[in-house]
């Protein structure tokens, strides 16, 4: 069975492949329902500037000046609930971030509190136009499991300019009977 957060991620993916994309991004303002870029702005000046090519996603050239505390795209997952021992997974095909590594969390709500769930592993292309994944086991410990919540996938882009292709991108959940345990790599 499909699990909701899968669900609700193809659809916001699907909104944003279709959108016309405006020619620069603003700051906590969505691109689409459930895609948005957020940043520091009193440390830092930023601008996005979006593009695409055919069938991708989203080219975007960020110029960064000064040091954000923060600068993030920030992707919904919508409401769920996860068990400890599911593995959570996303699946993205990227070019020109070779060597840039995305670190990444889930940032849940759940009755009035928000807490984040950092993943163990980063997101970071191999080559020219690779495909990345990025799978974690979540333990009961983790805040994001449990009682169902809303929940964010959020990813740490650098702080400083760079240039991203996202051609496409796949959120997943392995349910813990299937036994997918992914350990961290020490």
């Amino acid at each position: 069975m499909t699990h909701p957060i899968e669900l609700f991620t193809s659809k916001v993916i699907y909104s944003l492949r279709g959108a016309d994309l405006p020619e620069t991004a603003e700051n906590d303002t969505p691109i689409v329902k459930g895609f948005y870029f957020s940043w520091d702005s009193d440390q830092a000046d930023i601008t996005l500037s979006l593009s695409r090519d055919s069938d991708d996603l989203l080219h975007v050239d960020a110029t960064v000046s000064g040091e954000p505390r923060w600068f993030t795209l920030n992707l919904a997952m919508g409401p769920g609930g996860f068990s400890g021992g599911a593995t959570l997974g996303l699946i993205a095909e990227l070019s020109k971030t070779k060597g840039i590594a995305f670190p990444m969390f889930v940032r849940s709500l759940r009755d009035e509190q928000t807490e984040d769930t950092f993943l163990r592993e980063s997101l970071i292309q191999s080559d020219d136009r690779s495909v990345a994944t990025v799978f974690n086991t979540l333990s009961d410990q983790d805040f994001m499991t449990g009682s169902p919540g809303h929940h964010t996938l959020v990813l740490r882009l650098p702080p400083q300019s760079f240039s991203l292709t996202l051609h496409d991108l796949r959120v997943i959940l392995v349910p813990a009977w299937r036994k997918l345990q992914i350990e961290p790599i020490d």
